[in-house]
């Protein structure tokens, strides 16, 4: 009795600043309780949504019902995260469906705010499209000092009550009230319902009778479990409770791992069983209540097969949680906490680490010839062979040292007793730098030789020597001085030439070069690889998220280079399945083929054509498509800021490679517009297209305008000169978007000037975005239309004449550069065309 006074004097002090707490909390939105940044936790929930037309254990992702909402087009999974909510973590939703009518849906949870000494409490989020977008979130539940997790919501005679989780410690289970005026805010705490711990409370009317079903830890249970179940009845969810056979029972899965919820006239539960410290998957269980007995039966969770496996998905590393409910229009709808896997250092493309190897094996090998020809005597070339990645370990190696191959060779005394046992070459270097001198250099090569393996210098050789550093015999008298070089023994090539034979020198000197030559190209491939490195995030846009289709066109005899396009692309985390439109040559297996995270479709066409690119095709799982080129490299994280910002105007093609189409006279000339390259967009500040071959785009509206009847004279002049489908892409996505423009202004009775580029000729149809790297690969092959830059240009310029004459003049509008863009790119560096490097 004396402990339970003692609890109940703690809880009214709890109780009255949870009071104030609560109120405070009232609409004010997640992330504006904290203070400064918030990081999330790492392996934070986050929540996705599920959906079944009428099985509840068979559901699958909301990314595949292709449904638009807000910015999302579709809707991809996660709906929730801490980082968009601005708090530490979120756990444990609950889904509740309003009755009648409404179609609202509340989604329930637990969130941790970011302060140091911050409590969880219950949040929650409304929906008013069946579950595709979440607005609103606000606190609903807080308690100085106390944690509140796992919220269960349920009416009950026009009121609403909710039963959180609190510690196990309290030894009790806590009931809120809100009325419906403030609803889904205004908990109040009411009573205690039970005197005891339990997790995973569920409050539920069924046959006319009120359970409350948990799971109370007790040790070893049945079958080795550490959880048994816990089942109460009460004609009123307001109590008295009464335990139902005992109350305590053993069953399989006893831990809770979410709401109950209702199917076939039957309650099921979610739960899992944990022996000695490992839990199970989580399974549905079948209740069986009767005055006799309880029974259940297992069923297994379908969730489909995994279509995306990349490594930064929001689900890698599994779910714990899941709760489901059933909307007024019958649907069944889930929501799953899940967490991702750490974040992985992503694997490089491979031509850039091949890149990086070769390097590498050509400065090893560079220095390896420096060493065995005895180059490394000379100090010059000494001291920077040390500052080269590796060339001190060379030297210890070649020379060896006794100990660490990282010993410091210029600190070595040439007393040292390890001189005695080292290598003639280590000793010939420590004494050479010690003693600067020529006649010191030439002692040590006529006492020590030269590297292990070559044959000392003969007698003539060591007179050379002799002779170059002034001596010509041990006993003779010094000759006058040597000049230059030679007298002070700064010049290096002089050097070379006095201590090595007549054919090393040059060879040292060829090695030297391409020792600095590959330590040069290693660092620079480095450096273009750093945006490779960096393991990629998905964009919200809105708080929402997306996926796209990636699009490519590609033949047999480039497979090799689609292989590990698809393997690099395929770890982007919006790539939701990737489009091989095969144009020639026998078509590869979409499974053995391809090592891709994503689904691979491969869609062979009857003839090769460049406008097979833009052929509309139900079988495209998203309207966002992204086509880009197989020889064009790209970090995934700059296709992930394109795709956020083709989100937020998708009409536009979004893209990375600015065209200058404008008429010969410039800016305001008559005439049809000629193409120009990339330099000119920069000269001038303008842009007025985007290369097709690297753009995201909006198939839907796009791709039939592009096959339009009216196009066929186009469609056949691409044919011809088997090029410009990107040039007439543009014509097409400018000449909707004007369309559009006057559709609109006919709309609001507003007048329409068509001519010019003003306002009222409608929003430009491109966006440029500026990279961080973009590759050309197809320059390193020697093949591509674009190569011969003076034909190319030819091509193009007859397309745009034709072209605009077929639309009655040209739609296309020139737009300035983005303030901000930053530095032009560098072109016609390594032949990788225009190269941003910053």
């Amino acid at each position: 009795m004396a402990q339970r006074a003692l609890r109940r004097a703690a809880l009214l002090l709890l109780l009255v600043p949870a009071a104030w707490a609560t109120a405070s909390s009232d609409d004010v939105p997640l992330g504006k309780l904290g203070s400064g940044a918030c990081q999330p936790q790492q392996g934070a929930d986050s929540f996705g949504i599920f959906y079944a037309s009428d099985d509840p254990v068979r559901l699958r992702p909301i990314d595949l019902l292709r449904a638009d909402a807000g910015s999302a087009t579709p809707v991809a999974n996660p709906v929730l995260t801490p980082a968009q909510l601005g708090v530490a973590a979120i756990a444990e939703p609950q889904l509740l469906a309003m009755e009648g009518a409404d179609p609202r849906l509340y989604m329930f949870f637990a969130a941790l705010p970011c302060d140091e000494d911050a409590r969880w409490g219950i949040a929650a989020a409304r929906s008013d499209d069946g579950g595709l977008s979440w607005q609103a979130p606000t606190w609903v539940l807080r308690k100085p000092g106390v944690d509140l997790r796992a919220p269960v919501v349920f009416g009950h005679n026009g009121d609403w009550y909710m039963v959180p989780q609190i510690p196990a410690e309290l030894g009790e289970v806590w009931l809120y009230k809100a009325s419906p005026s403030k609803f889904p805010r205004g908990f109040k705490f009411t009573k205690m319902l039970v005197n005891e711990a339990l997790n995973g409370v569920n409050i539920v009317r069924h046959n006319h009778k009120w359970w409350l079903v948990g799971s109370a830890a007790t040790g070893n249970g049945h079958g080795g479990e550490k959880h048994r179940l816990r089942l109460l009845k009460s004609k009123s969810p307001l109590g008295p409770w009464e335990p139902h056979l005992g109350g305590l029972l053993a069953a399989e899965n006893a831990l809770t791992m979410g709401p109950l919820f209702k199917w076939k006239n039957s309650l099921h539960r979610l739960g899992r069983a944990c022996r000695d410290g490992q839990c199970g998957g989580v399974e549905v269980n079948q209740m069986f209540i009767s005055e006799e007995a309880y029974e259940q039966d297992t069923l297994q969770i379908d969730l489909g097969r995994p279509l995306w496996r990349q490594q930064a998905r929001w689900d890698g590393a599994g779910w714990s949680h899941l709760a489901i409910a059933k909307r007024t229009d019958g649907v069944y709808i889930a929501a799953l906490a899940a967490s991702r896997l750490p974040p992985l250092e992503p694997q490089l493309p491979g031509q850039l680490l091949a890149a990086i190897q070769c390097f590498k094996a050509l400065a090893a090998a560079a220095i390896a010839v420096l060493l065995l020809t005895g180059a490394a005597r000379v100090r010059p070339l000494r001291s920077l062979l040390l500052r080269l990645p590796g060339g001190r370990r060379s030297l210890a190696w070649a020379m060896r040292l006794p100990g660490s191959r990282r010993a410091k060779v210029d600190e070595t005394p040439p007393s040292s007793p390890a001189l005695k046992q080292a290598g003639p070459m280590l000793r010939l270097l420590v004494q050479a730098d010690h003693s600067n001198s020529p006649r010191a250099l030439a002692a040590a090569a006529a006492a020590h030789g030269t590297l292990a393996g070559m044959r000392p210098r003969s007698s003539g050789g060591l007179a050379r020597s002799r002779s170059a550093s002034g001596s010509s015999s041990p006993g003779s008298e010094p000759g006058p001085p040597a000049s230059g070089a030679a007298r002070s023994g700064s010049g290096t090539w002089q050097r070379l030439r006095r201590h090595l034979p007549r054919w090393q020198p040059a060879l040292a000197v060829a090695a030297l070069a391409v020792a600095l030559a590959g330590v040069w190209g290693c660092r620079t491939t480095q450096r273009v690889a750093e945006p490779f490195w960096v393991q990629p995030e998905p964009v919200p846009v809105g708080g929402q998220y997306s996926k796209f289709t990636l699009m490519v066109m590609s033949y047999d005899k480039r497979l090799q280079q689609l292989q590990w396009y698809v393997r690099h692309y395929s770890q982007c985390p919006s790539v939701g399945e990737i489009l091989v439109v095969w144009n020639r040559g026998e078509p590869p297996h979409p499974r053995a083929a391809f090592d891709s995270a994503v689904p691979v479709r491969v869609r062979v066409e009857p003839r090769n054509s460049m406008n097979n690119r833009f052929k509309p095709d139900a079988g495209i799982k998203f309207r966002a498509v992204l086509s880009l080129d197989d020889d064009i490299l790209m970090p995934c994280a700059d296709v992930e800021r394109a795709f956020a910002l083709w989100r937020t105007s998708p009409r536009q093609l979004v893209g990375w490679y600015p065209r200058l189409l404008q008429p010969a006279g410039g800016k305001g000339a008559e005439g049809p517009p000629v193409y120009q390259f990339e330099p000119a967009v920069f000269k001038e500040g303008r842009y007025s297209a985007i290369l097709a071959g690297a753009a995201f785009m909006d198939s839907a509206a796009l791709f039939p305008a592009y096959w339009s009847p009216a196009l066929e004279p186009a469609r056949a002049l691409v044919d011809e000169v088997f090029n410009c489908d990107d040039l007439l892409m543009n014509f097409v996505a400018a000449n909707l978007t004007r369309a559009e423009a006057r559709a609109a202004a006919a709309e609001t009775g507003q007048a329409q000037n068509t001519e010019g580029e003003g306002s009222d000729c409608g929003p430009p149809a491109v966006r440029l975005v500026r990279p961080q790297r973009r590759l050309d690969l197809s320059r390193l092959s020697g093949v591509g239309i674009s190569h011969n830059q003076r034909r190319f240009k030819a091509a193009a310029d007859r397309c745009l004449a034709e072209f605009s004459e077929l639309f009655g003049g040209s739609p296309l509008q020139s737009r300035p550069l983005e303030p901000g863009y930053g530095p032009p790119p560098r072109c016609g560096l390594l032949h990788f065309d225009c190269m941003y490097l910053k």
